[in-house]
């Protein structure tokens, strides 16, 4: 469990100093299942860092707010019931795999956004498993990292996953709904911009497939008419390092790239009949 540990220590260190406000999610459970985790809550507009333990002969799990990694004295009251991390998707498909796994896309409980969860087993100089860490991936700066690209004044950038549905989305669109508890995702066909309509449409047929041949998923750029315009799609595989096989998307009508060069020709004009005037200007003063 110390490896667990030190690695659940690290994380924690990392985000201290990172100063960071948003959900995080670290977890190190043993085979045996003692396990250790972090999380953060909201109370009060202020975000808090929370760690629960559990000893591998224990029950229910010892909450503490924490300032520091190595901070117990903040006691939250205990769990009575059993908390068997064990059970969970993440835990199990790394034990499975034996190896680096992520989880579907799902929705976090205490931050409603969409996110995934790594999962990495921990083995001991033996070989043998020692347990799984995990950590959650909030889509959440991924989405605002879209959000701050300027693409053209009606340029979209998104990602889709293996299913098409929408990752993240330059518009800032909303991306699932949760219902009674049910999640469900919406597919960039069902956006209201017509350019993320349209450039999902052309791109569908194309996603997950593979060259002839190869293993190597397609991709393209297109130019395709749309209302009197013509329409700019690009389409990428995405993550495939890093285990995921999603697609990056990018569209944007032509006409703002001709708008943008025609602005760019009559500034031209513009500050080189400025500056014939004033040399005109000068040329009279000289004389």
């Amino acid at each position: 469990m110390s490896r667990l540990l030190k690695v659940a220590h690290y994380f924690f260190a990392a985000h201290c100093a990172d100063h960071q406000p948003a959900a995080v999610f670290a977890a190190s459970s043993s085979h045996r299942g003692e396990f250790l985790d972090i999380d953060t809550f909201a109370d009060n507009a202020a975000t808090w860092v929370r760690i629960s333990e559990r000893k591998a002969d224990g029950q229910g799990r010892r909450f503490f707010i924490a300032d520091s990694r190595d901070d117990r004295l903040h006691k939250l009251p205990a769990e009575k019931s059993n908390y068997e991390l064990r059970n969970r998707s993440w835990y199990q498909v790394a034990m499975e795999k034996r190896s680096q796994a992520f989880t579907p896309i799902s929705v976090s409980s205490n931050d409603p956004q969409l996110h995934l969860t790594l999962a990495q087993p921990v083995y001991g100089l033996d070989g043998g498993a020692l347990g799984v860490f995990a950590v959650n991936l909030p889509f959440k700066r991924l989405n605002q990292m879209l959000q701050s690209m300027q693409i053209s004044a009606h340029g979209t950038v998104f990602l889709v996953n293996n299913h098409g549905f929408a990752v993240a989305s330059s518009t800032g669109d909303q991306l699932f709904s949760s219902k009674s508890g049910e999640l469900q995702r919406f597919k960039p066909s069902e956006n209201r911009n017509a350019v993320i309509r349209q450039a999902y449409g052309e791109a569908e047929s194309s996603l997950q497939k593979t060259l002839e041949s190869s293993v190597q998923r397609v991709s393209f750029l297109r130019r395709i008419a749309m209302n009197g315009d013509t329409l700019v799609v690009s389409l990428k595989p995405f993550g495939e390092g890093l285990g995921v096989r999603w697609s990056l998307m990018v569209a944007a009508p032509e006409s703002d790239f001709t708008a943008m060069t025609q602005a760019a020709v009559k500034h031209t004009l513009s500050m080189t009949a400025l500056i014939l005037a004033l040399g005109a200007l000068l040329a009279i003063g000289l004389a």
